[in-house]
């Protein structure tokens, strides 16, 4: 019996129901995919053609939780990568010999992106004590929001995005990642330590557009607050040795600078107020975050935008 049950399929194509079998999806060349990371399900591991020199098939085990598992998420190995390179036509941009390193430099980046989502989570939501990945995509052709608006100023695009999806102890929470190269000399140190990381919350919930609220204007000092609990900015409008600093030294919070009264503004804000203007934004926008629970696709990034624009809109007002 044994041995019966381990040659049968272990997916039950009979008992599917139809939504579970519109799920499956396919790459440009028949391949059934992994919906969670657009990677082959059956990874190849077999030479590209034109390849020239044999590479690793060692994969290396990463520290991220891995959503419906007790284990990890499985990084691709250096064949593996070099050939979903060359599934999307991008083989060009790389060295063979290099494909160790590319490998090395985009586990990292994954790494230190877990650590940023874990700092959001840990500061808001410390509540959950299970956070997983479930799953992610990259969107190198897709710019956020708030990538768009760099542009729009003169900075240079991100070089890739990604979206990914986390399970906050059963509930599914997507954050929008954008990689940007950091303006360093070349001798500043290691690939991985010249990648600025941005992470934050999407906007798919007032919930979370209140995190990013919060991580703004009033961000984690040493540990982070108890869950529920928010600690108002230190007011330092009565100390004046602080005060005559801020007229020749620009004010920072979470990189955005403020001039003196706008940080003595910000230094004000209690719990009590910060719920009021979460309340308000919630009657104000309710129309939007129903749209953004029931949006599919592109149309979503500009409901986003909508309801971004509507938070920040009630917040300033």
């Amino acid at each position: 019996a044994e041995n019966e049950s381990a040659d049968k399929c272990p997916v039950d194509h009979k008992n599917m129901t139809k939504d579970e079998i519109k799920k499956k999806m396919y790459d440009v060349y028949g391949q059934e995919i992994d919906p969670r990371n657009r990677m082959p399900v059956h990874g190849n591991e077999l030479p590209s053609p034109g390849q020239t020199q044999r590479l690793s098939v060692e994969r290396a085990q990463s520290t991220i939780p891995k959503s419906g598992s007790d284990g990890t998420w499985t990084y691709p190995s250096p064949q593996q990568f070099f050939n979903a390179l060359n599934r999307k036509g991008k083989a060009s941009d790389v060295e063979e010999d290099d494909m160790e390193t590319v490998v090395q430099i985009h586990n990292k980046m994954n790494e230190k992106t877990w650590k940023e989502v874990l700092k959001w989570e840990s500061y808001r939501h410390c509540e959950c004590e299970d956070i997983k990945l479930k799953k992610f995509v990259g969107r190198p052709s897709d710019l956020s929001p708030t990538a768009r608006m760099n542009t729009w100023m003169g900075r240079d695009p991100p070089f890739d995005r990604h979206d990914w999806t986390v399970d906050r102890c059963g509930k599914d929470v997507r954050y929008v990642i954008d990689y940007y190269y950091k303006d360093v000399q070349e001798d500043a140190g290691k690939d991985a330590e010249r990648i600025h990381i941005h992470v934050r919350p999407a906007l798919d919930s007032l919930e979370s557009a209140y995190d990013r609220f919060m991580m703004k204007f009033s961000p984690p000092v040493g540990t982070p607050p108890s869950p529920g609990r928010t600690e108002p900015l230190a007011n330092i409008s009565g100390d004046p040795t602080l005060k005559e600093s801020l007229t020749e030294l620009k004010k920072q919070v979470s990189n955005a600078e403020l001039d003196e009264q706008e940080f003595l503004a910000l230094s004000a804000l209690t719990s009590e107020k910060i719920r009021q203007i979460s309340e308000e934004v919630g009657k104000k926008c309710d129309g939007l975050r129903q749209a953004l629970e029931a949006c599919e696709g592109e149309e979503c990034e500009q409901v986003s935008v909508a309801a971004n624009y509507c938070a920040a809109s009630t917040i300033c007002a």
